[in-house]
């Protein structure tokens, strides 16, 4: 991290580290390619096994990509939660995106924070959400949460981050009430049913009277 100042501001820069990730992962020969405008271009969905190789090589360049988005480049942020992901079992696809993200740091490696001289020193926060937007399997359609606070020009935190709420964990626990209550709903009308069974029904009890018993009341009501 490189701090320095001119006439018109204060930079916090990140291009000597840069440099130096380029050197390291043996990418030099990409910062003098064209200009690339975004650190991620598509979703990964390419789990192909990777030797163990590339393997070490994804391990570093996405710790490398950890560091700049938590120091002084907020462009990486979101690129490095997504990729970050894949961490436990890269692939294809997320050994692709760490590329990809690398030659956006080498082609654009001169970005930096700026705080002009003279700034009203305001803050102003931002959030967003992705709204569960991102159908990898291993990120279970959680949201992606976006934030960031700014004092004048500067960017002075920031962050992006996959929820801890899984919304395909959510419908499962949703689609298994459903099924207990359906369940239980059938088991109350199954015992309804069976206490409102048609049965054959009683004769009423009638007291037993002989011809003579009921002669002589109706002589004695004469």
């Amino acid at each position: 991290m490189t701090i320095f100042q001119d006439g018109e501001g204060t930079y916090i820069s990140m291009e000597d580290y840069i440099r130096a990730m380029l050197v390291k992962l043996q990418m030099t020969d990409c910062a003098s390619g064209r200009r690339i405008r975004t650190p991620m271009r598509k979703a990964i969905d390419d789990f192909t096994e990777v030797s163990r190789e590339e393997r070490a090589f994804f391990m570093s360049a996405c710790g490398m990509i950890g560091w700049l988005a938590s120091t002084g480049r907020p462009d990486l942020k979101h690129c490095h939660s997504r990729i970050s992901q894949h961490m436990s079992a890269p692939g294809s696809g997320a050994l692709d995106a760490v590329k990809y993200a690398v030659k956006y740091c080498a082609t654009n490696s001169t970005l930096c924070l700026f705080q002009p001289y003279g700034s009203d020193g305001l803050w102003h926060h931002y959030s967003d959400s992705d709204q569960s937007s991102n159908a990898e399997p291993q990120n279970k359609r959680r949201s992606q949460l976006a934030g960031m606070s700014v004092r004048g020009r500067a960017p002075i935190d920031w962050s992006s981050t996959a929820t801890s709420v899984q919304i395909s964990d959510a419908v499962d626990r949703y689609e298994l009430t459903v099924a207990k209550a359906t369940a239980c709903r059938r088991c109350r009308q199954h015992r309804v049913e069976e206490r409102a069974e048609v049965r054959p029904a009683r004769q009423p009890h009638l007291p037993y009277r002989s011809d003579r018993t009921a002669r002589r009341r109706q002589l004695s009501s004469s």
